[in-house]
């Protein structure tokens, strides 16, 4: 399982909460989020303070003083990654959430040391020479925001009125998907490995907040109510495919 490192230039995204969360599903889907942070944070930001804290990021301000202040930011984004690499061997792979040509010299020098580079952009903020040096790139338009299922400690105390249950079982669903496109090029994986996948995107996920005793139930569940999953048993090893 990879373990990542994440640099996000808050100007290049847009720092809105919905695309940051796409970011983090996008990366969390890969691995894990071993470490953070985020550039060019002022107050004007102030709506991603819960997720930023949630995720364990650190935040670099944005001191604005002449032209070069994008720069700045810039340069101490390189350092930090380097730093990170050099000294950190438990990250074996970085996102770096900008488009700007400026970083393709970070990124040859962390393939040059054996990480894996993901890069995510806007599209119109998008070098190709930043595209090419990546190990894989991500528009931001195509990943999108989508809305998952959260058990707050009230909804585990209660029975989910069945209007509700079947919204949070089609998001599960849809979520599950999406997990099984991204990690593999058939759309198959072992249900323990998609488990492991889908708590490292939604820490509080418990079957039982869906009415099974098991997840291999759930899945059985979401497969006859959607048909988007399959679920079939091979030597006592349960295995989802599209």
């Amino acid at each position: 399982m990879s373990r990542y490192a994440v640099f996000v230039d808050l100007e290049n995204c847009g720092a809105k909460v919905a695309t940051l969360n796409s970011i983090l599903e996008k990366v969390k889907i890969r691995g894990d989020v071993l470490l953070g942070r985020v550039y060019g944070y002022t107050d004007r930001f102030s709506d991603l303070k819960e997720i930023l804290l949630s995720n364990t990021f650190s935040v670099v301000p944005s001191i604005r003083y002449g032209i070069a202040q994008k720069n700045n930011a810039d340069i101490q984004l390189v350092v930090d990654a380097l730093e990170v690499a050099y000294t950190n061997p438990l990250i074996d792979s970085f996102c770096i959430v900008s488009g700007d040509s400026d970083y393709m010299p970070l990124v040859g020098r962390l393939k040059a040391m054996g990480k894996y580079v993901l890069g995510i952009s806007r599209s119109e903020a998008a070098s190709n020479i930043f595209i090419n040096a990546c190990n894989e790139f991500q528009f931001l338009e195509s990943m999108g925001g989508r809305k998952v299922p959260t058990a707050n400690a009230s909804s585990r105390k209660k029975q989910v009125p069945q209007s509700d249950e079947m919204k949070d079982l089609s998001e599960l669903n849809k979520l599950i998907v999406s997990v099984c496109e991204e990690h593999s090029d058939s759309g198959e994986m072992y249900a323990s490995e998609l488990k492991g996948v889908v708590v490292r995107l939604r820490p509080d996920f418990n079957e039982k907040n869906y009415g099974c005793a098991t997840f291999y139930k759930l899945l059985s569940k979401l497969s006859q109510k959607f048909g988007d999953l399959h679920v079939k048993n091979d030597n006592y090893n349960v295995i989802v495919y599209l």
